[in-house]
C-alpha cells in the first residue's frame, strides 16, 4: 500500500532513533524503558514539570520531566554500580513492582520484610487460571499444625519451546520432567535443599516459573485490585502470615 513506517527505537534520552542506528550502537538504549515512560507520561498530562512513577513487574522507577524534557544524567546511566557515560534520563529504581517476590528475612530474631529482586507469578493470577489446582494446596498447607518453608510456592513450566531445555544435567532434567503446565506445591516437588538450588538454575534458564506472595496478592487482599482471583490471594497471605521471627 506504500505505507513508508521505518522501525524506530526510543533511546535512553528519551529520543527516537533509528533501527540502523540502535543496531549499530545498542547501549544507547540504555534506560530506554522509563524514558519512554516520562515521553508517554508528558503526553498523556500535558505537563511540562513533574515527578513520574513507573511502576512494573519488579520495580518501580521514578524520574523528573523539566521543562517539557527527561531531565537527564550528566554523569551517565549507571547500571549493576558502573557509570557507562552513555547519556540517558536520571532515575531512581526500587524493587518494588507487581510481581516482586515478598519474603521474610532469614535466621534473625525481628525479621524485615524483603522485596525482590525476584519475580514471581502472583498467587491470585495463578488462583484465576489454574483455581483449584492451587487452592486446594494452600488450604492443605494452613491446615498443617506448623507452618513449612515452602507454603505458598509452587513451580511451574514456563511453556517455552522443549528445544531450549537442551543440555539440562540429569537432576535438572529430572526437575524440569516432574514440573507441568499446572501449578505443582513445592512442599511436594522438592525433597532436598539441593532439589532448591536446581530449581533455581531452571528459573534462571526461563524454563520454570515460581509462583508466590507479591505486592499484587497483597492489593487484592486489601480491595485496591481486583482483576484476578482474591480467594487465593487471602489464602496467600494467611501463609505468609503464619512465618515464624528467629524466636519461633
Amino acid at each position: 500500500r506504500g505505507i513508508a513506517a521505518p522501525l524506530m527505537v526510543v533511546r535512553g534520552d528519551g529520543a527516537l532513533v533509528s533501527a540502523a542506528f540502535a543496531r549499530q550502537r545498542p547501549i544507547e538504549t540504555i534506560l530506554s524503558g522509563p524514558a519512554a515512560s516520562l515521553v508517554g507520561a508528558r503526553h498523556m498530562t500535558g505537563l511540562d514539570d513533574a515527578v513520574v512513577s513507573d511502576i512494573g513487574g519488579t520495580t518501580t522507577d521514578v524520574a523528573v520531566l523539566d521543562k517539557g524534557r527527561p531531565r537527564l544524567d550528566p554523569e551517565g546511566a549507571t547500571v549493576g554500580g558502573f557509570r557507562t557515560m552513555v547519556e540517558a534520563v536520571a532515575m531512581r529504581t526500587f524493587g518494588l513492582g507487581g510481581d516482586s517476590e515478598v519474603a521474610l528475612e532469614d535466621g534473625v530474631l525481628s525479621p524485615k520484610i524483603l522485596l525482590g529482586p525476584r519475580r514471581l507469578v502472583p498467587l491470585a493470577l495463578a488462583g484465576m487460571v489454574h483455581g483449584e489446582a492451587v487452592t486446594s494446596e494452600l488450604e492443605r498447607q494452613l491446615r498443617a499444625p506448623n507452618p513449612g518453608r515452602m507454603d505458598g510456592r509452587f513451580a511451574v513450566r514456563t511453556g517455552v519451546p522443549e528445544r531450549l531445555a537442551a543440555g539440562l544435567t540429569a537432576p535438572e532434567a529430572r526437575l524440569y520432567e516432574a514440573i507441568g503446565s499446572v501449578p505443582l506445591a513445592l512442599d511436594r516437588l522438592l525433597t532436598s535443599n539441593a532439589q532448591n538450588a536446581t530449581l533455581n538454575r531452571l528459573v534462571s534458564r526461563g524454563l520454570v516459573h515460581i509462583s508466590g506472595f507479591t505486592p499484587s496478592d497483597a492489593a487484592h487482599v486489601l480491595g485496591k485490585q481486583a482483576n484476578w482471583d482474591a480467594a487465593t490471594a487471602r489464602l496467600g497471605a494467611e501463609l505468609f502470615a503464619r512465618k515464624r521471627d528467629g524466636r519461633g
